[in-house]
């Protein structure tokens, strides 16, 4: 019983202290509410970044592409990704959908992973891990995208021919699954 009577307790506490944080939005200029949320600075913004991804020639759809600050590969929460539609064509997101970019040097990582059940995606990679490192895409222009000024970017279609790529390690300086070290 007292088990009990400490859960509701816990519960109207918990309830209680989110309402002076529904409140205080409102009034607000919905504006400046919204550039918070999505975490913008307040020079400059997000900038709409797009492309068109083919491979062997043709587009395919629900194929992973991210953009990773140069130099870096964590993936951060606000790491922009996207999943390419039926007609190879995508529209980056940081925050929300087709939110958009902040302004800044990136190199594009690519994976054609297989749906796994409704709603997860998985290993293996259709591409066998050849474009699923940011920092040894950095060698590809095609993976280079320069984002700034204030108008959507419009990345070149970038062709993938699978004829003749070697399976790669996903793991920087990781062995192949046959044993093999990693081709950089």
């Amino acid at each position: 019983m007292q088990n009990h009577r400490f859960r509701q307790m816990a519960v109207v506490c918990g309830l209680s202290a989110l309402i002076p944080l529904l409140s205080g939005c409102s009034g607000s200029n919905d504006a400046n509410v919204r550039a918070n949320i999505l975490g913008r600075k307040a020079a400059g913004g997000l900038i709409p970044v797009s492309g068109t991804l083919l491979i062997d020639g043709q587009p395919q759809p629900d194929v992973w592409v991210r953009l990773f600050k140069k130099g870096d590969r964590r993936v951060l929460p606000s790491t922009p990704r996207v999943r390419t539609d039926a007609a190879g064509k995508f529209v980056f997101s940081t925050n929300i959908e087709g939110d958009g970019v902040e302004p800044g040097s990136y190199v594009l990582m690519i994976e054609w992973l297989t749906k796994i059940g409704s709603a997860s995606w998985g290993a293996p990679d259709k591409l066998l891990n050849n474009f699923c490192d940011p920092l040894r895409n950095q060698d590809d222009p095609r993976l280079i995208v320069e984002v700034k000024g204030d108008n959507e970017i419009k990345i070149p279609t970038i062709e993938i021919a699978t004829a003749g790529l070697q399976e790669m390690d996903p793991r920087p300086g990781g062995i192949t699954k046959m044993g093999k070290p990693v081709r950089r």
